[in-house]
């Protein structure tokens, strides 16, 4: 069976913009920065790309030795940010390449808390 997840329904936003994807999550008061290879796992998540399906994509097209540890990593970074939760609605979507970049890197969530007190206070 295969591991699938969906972006947080309350609370969490995100827009794309090219090669990153800015990510809010309006109850924490936090805002992210997805780059590069972290933007392409974000949108694979959010088009019900499953784990499995995306780790093995990324480790044959990349041919990177730490690729299916590094998503691994990610998704459980997510997680943990509260960002995204693991589904019942399962589907067969497949990665699609055309969006991925060039080269692979680690994918890294970059997460900013100064605007906390701003974001916090206008959910209330």
């Amino acid at each position: 069976m295969s591991t699938q997840y969906e972006i947080a329904n309350e609370g969490v936003y995100s827009e794309n913009f090219g090669d990153e994807s800015v990510v809010v999550n309006m109850k924490a008061g936090n805002y992210y920065s997805l780059t590069g290879m972290a933007s392409y796992i974000w949108d694979s998540l959010s088009a019900h790309v499953s784990v499995e399906a995306l780790e093995n994509a990324i480790a044959k097209r990349y041919h990177a030795p730490t690729a299916k540890a590094d998503v691994r990593h990610f998704i459980k970074e997510l997680v943990n940010e509260k960002l995204i939760h693991p589904t019942l609605n399962h589907s067969n979507a497949d990665s699609d390449f055309s969006l991925a970049p060039a080269a692979y890197s680690v994918p890294l969530l970059r997460v900013f808390k100064d605007l906390q007190e701003y974001v916090i206070g206008s959910v209330s």
